[in-house]
C-alpha cells in the first residue's frame, strides 16, 4: 500500500509501521536496561549488606566463644583473622561496611577490635574503648565485657576497680 505526501514523494505505509516498530523496540530496549540495571545493583547491594552482616556476628560470635573458652586475645585475634581469611573476605571492604553501620551494637563492637588489634586499620585502643564503651551503652555485652577487660587492667586508660565489676556484672547479667 503507498500513500503520498504534499510533496507528492511514495511512502510505503509498511515501512512507516516497521520504522515505529523499531523505534518502540529500541525505546523499550533502553528503558528495560535502565530499569533493570539499578534494581540489579540493588540486589546485588543487598546480598552483599546481608553477607556482611552475617559475617558480622559469626566474627562476633566467635570472639564470645574464644572469651568463654578462656583463649589468649593472641589466640582469639588469630581465630578471627583466620576466619576472615579462609572465607575470603575483603578487609578493607568490611572494616568501611563497620564505619558505615555506627549503629549497629556488633558492628560497633568489631570496630571497636580491629581498632585495638590494628586489624584493617592503625592500632588506637583509645578509639577502641571508646567504640566499646559505645557499644556497651547500647547493651552489647562483649562490649560491656570488654570495657570491663580494659578497666581491670588498664589499657589505654586508667585502672578502676568500681568500674570493672560494674561492667563485668553488666555483661554477666546479659549472658
Amino acid at each position: 500500500m503507498h500513500a503520498t505526501n504534499d510533496s507528492d514523494s511514495v511512502v510505503n505505509i509498511s515501512d512507516i509501521y516497521n520504522l515505529s516498530h523499531d523505534e518502540l523496540s529500541q525505546n523499550f530496549k533502553k528503558t528495560d536496561i535502565k530499569e533493570v540495571e539499578p534494581t540489579t545493583q540493588n540486589i546485588n547491594k543487598n546480598i552483599c549488606e546481608e553477607n556482611l552482616s552475617i559475617v558480622i556476628d559469626e566474627l562476633v560470635n566467635l570472639y564470645f566463644k574464644m572469651a568463654n573458652e578462656g583463649k589468649e586475645e593472641s589466640v582469639s585475634k588469630q581465630y578471627v583473622l583466620d576466619y576472615i581469611n579462609n572465607h575470603k573476605i575483603n578487609l578493607r571492604e568490611i572494616y568501611h561496611w563497620l564505619l558505615n553501620n555506627p549503629n549497629d551494637s556488633n558492628s560497633i563492637y568489631l570496630l571497636g577490635y580491629f581498632s585495638y588489634y590494628g586489624i584493617g586499620t592503625d592500632i588506637d585502643t583509645q578509639k577502641a574503648f571508646e567504640l566499646y564503651q559505645k557499644g556497651a551503652n547500647l547493651g552489647n555485652s562483649i562490649s560491656q565485657y570488654n570495657v570491663a577487660l580494659v578497666y581491670e587492667f588498664g589499657k589505654g586508660i586508667g585502672k578502676d576497680l568500681d568500674l570493672e565489676i560494674y561492667w563485668y556484672k553488666k555483661s554477666a547479667d546479659q549472658g
